[in-house]
């Protein structure tokens, strides 16, 4: 039984090692979107631990039309907070 339905089970202490040295590992939209927002030592170190893994990563279509049916919206959202803290600490001070 136990076999048969593997996923209601705990994975073995070796079962988890395994699958973090060997699985597959997939991105959604939402981890490439990120890329927007960490800073970039946060991105640097981001990017080699795909490196490392580089083989193993997958993009499926579906996030990767969801990633470009929201990024240029993400970025107007980023480009509109940075004009507008930019536009407030270059207004006058008022007594």
């Amino acid at each position: 039984m136990k076999s048969t339905f593997k996923e209601w089970y705990t994975p073995t202490p070796d079962e988890l090692r395994r699958l973090w040295l060997e699985g597959a590992i997939i991105l959604d939209a939402n981890v490439l979107l990120d890329f927007y927002l960490y800073p970039p030592p946060t991105l640097a170190e981001f990017f080699k631990v795909l490196e490392n893994v580089a083989n193993r990563l997958w993009l499926p279509h579906q996030a990767g039309l969801e990633y470009q049916q929201n990024r240029i919206a993400l970025q107007m959202t980023i480009y509109y907070q940075l004009f507008l803290a930019v536009f407030i600490h270059q207004r006058p001070i008022r007594s």
